[in-house]
C-alpha cells in the first residue's frame, strides 16, 4: 500500500510539474507576440496612413509615386500641346485631334471645329478642307453626326467646320449665303468675312498646303460653298455641295453670285425627288426663295471656267453624271444627280470629297 501510495504521489508530482511546465510555456508565447490566433497591431506590422495625415509630410509612397507618374506623363492625344513658337506661325494651340475652338470677329464669339490629322508634324504641308453645316444645325450635327469628320481622319488633313451665327434662344445657326438663309441673312452677317478670317488665323498656325483648300456643304452649307467660290476663288482649289441652290429673289430665279475671278473646279449633287430645293429649279417653300435649276447652277461654274457647256452624260451605279470637258487651268465641273431627297445620304460624301480631293490650285 505504501508502495502504491508513493507511486501516486510520484504520479501526481510528475503531473503538477508538467502543468506548470505548459503555463510557463504559454507566458512565454505571448511575451514573444507569435502566439496563435494573435495578431501585432497594424501600425507595427503593415504601416498605413490614415485620411487624416498631412499630405505634404505623411503621404504613402505610393501615392508619392502615382502623382510623380501623372505629373510626367505624356500629355493626351486630344489635349493642347504648345508649339515652340517660330517666325512663320504662331505657337499651336492643339496637336492633333479633334476640338472646338472660337475667336472674336466683330466683336462677336464665332466658333468652329477643328480637326488635326495624328500624323500632322509641321514640316509637311497638309490639305484642308472646310465644310458648312445646313440649316438650323450645329458643328457636332454636321461634323460627327453627318460623318463630315470621317474623309478628314481618313485621309489625314485638316478638317474645319464653321459654325453659322446662332438664332439667339434656339439651337441652331445659319449662314448668310446672300439669298438664304435664316436669322443670319436676315441680319447681313459677314460670313464670308468670317470663312476668309478662318482661313487665314488656321494658315497662321498650321503648315497648310494652300494649293488644296477645299469647300463643301450641304443646303444652306451648301449656298456657302457656292458663295465661298465666287468670293474666296484665290483661297480654295475646288467647292463642292449637296442640296445647296443659287437664286436671290422671291419674283424670279437668278443666280446671286459673281463669277470667280480665279478658276476653281466645282461639284454639285442634288437628288432628283427634293422637294426643297427644286432640282429643276423654282420655288423653295420653306425660306420663300426662288432657286435657278441644278443645270443652270453648274453651268455658271462650267463657264466661269472656259469649259464646254455641253456636258458628257453618263450613267455609273444609278446616278447620273454630267462632266464638263475642256476646263481651263486643270479645273473640272461635275453635276450628279441621283434618287434622293433633300434628307442627306451618306453617299454624297464620299461622291464631293473624291472629286475635291484630286483638285490642286494651279
Amino acid at each position: 500500500m505504501e508502495l502504491r501510495r508513493g507511486k501516486k504521489e510520484s504520479s501526481n508530482s510528475m503531473r503538477l510539474i508538467v502543468v506548470l511546465l505548459a503555463i510557463g510555456g504559454v507566458f512565454l508565447i505571448f511575451l514573444s507576440g507569435e502566439g496563435e490566433g494573435d495578431e501585432l497591431t497594424p501600425l507595427t506590422r503593415h504601416p498605413t496612413v490614415t485620411p487624416t495625415l498631412d499630405p505634404v509630410t505623411a503621404t504613402p509612397a505610393a501615392t508619392m509615386t502615382i502623382a510623380s507618374t501623372a505629373t510626367a506623363a505624356a500629355p493626351v492625344a486630344y489635349g493642347p500641346t504648345p508649339e515652340a513658337a517660330s517666325p512663320t506661325r504662331a505657337p499651336l494651340s492643339i496637336r492633333s485631334g479633334y476640338s472646338v475652338q472660337s475667336f472674336n470677329y466683330k466683336g462677336a464669339k464665332r466658333e468652329y471645329g477643328l480637326y488635326i490629322p495624328e500624323s500632322y508634324n509641321d514640316l509637311k504641308a497638309v490639305p484642308m478642307l472646310v465644310a458648312f453645316h445646313p440649316l438650323n444645325a450645329t458643328i457636332e450635327i454636321f461634323a460627327i453626326g453627318l460623318g463630315w469628320l470621317a474623309p478628314a481622319q481618313e485621309k489625314q488633313i485638316i478638317g474645319v467646320y464653321p459654325q453659322g451665327v446662332m438664332t439667339p434662344n434656339e439651337n441652331g445657326a445659319s449662314w448668310n449665303a446672300l439669298h438664304c438663309c435664316g436669322y443670319a441673312q436676315q441680319n447681313n452677317i459677314d460670313d464670308i468675312g468670317f470663312v476668309r478670317a478662318l482661313v487665314a488665323n488656321l494658315k497662321s498656325r498650321y503648315n497648310v498646303d494652300t494649293k488644296r483648300i477645299y469647300a463643301a456643304g450641304y443646303s444652306n452649307g451648301g449656298d456657302m460653298a457656292h458663295y465661298v467660290a465666287s468670293e474666296m476663288s484665290d483661297v480654295f482649289a475646288a467647292a463642292g455641295e449637296f442640296a445647296g441652290a443659287m437664286g436671290s429673289s422671291v419674283d424670279a430665279p437668278q443666280i446671286a453670285y459673281r463669277p470667280p475671278k480665279n478658276r476653281i473646279s466645282f461639284i454639285k449633287v442634288h437628288g432628283w425627288t427634293d422637294g426643297i430645293r427644286p432640282i429643276g429649279g423654282g420655288w423653295d417653300m420653306w425660306h420663300a426663295m426662288q432657286y435657278v435649276s441644278a443645270n443652270e447652277a453648274i453651268k455658271f461654274w462650267a463657264q466661269a471656267n472656259g469649259c464646254a457647256l455641253t456636258p458628257t452624260i453618263s450613267k455609273i451605279e444609278e446616278r447620273t453624271w454630267e462632266v464638263y470637258d475642256g476646263c481651263k487651268e486643270n479645273t473640272s465641273v461635275v453635276l450628279i444627280h441621283y434618287d434622293v431627297g433633300h434628307v442627306y445620304p451618306p453617299s454624297a460624301t464620299k461622291l464631293i470629297t473624291e472629286f475635291l480631293f484630286k483638285q490642286v490650285k494651279q
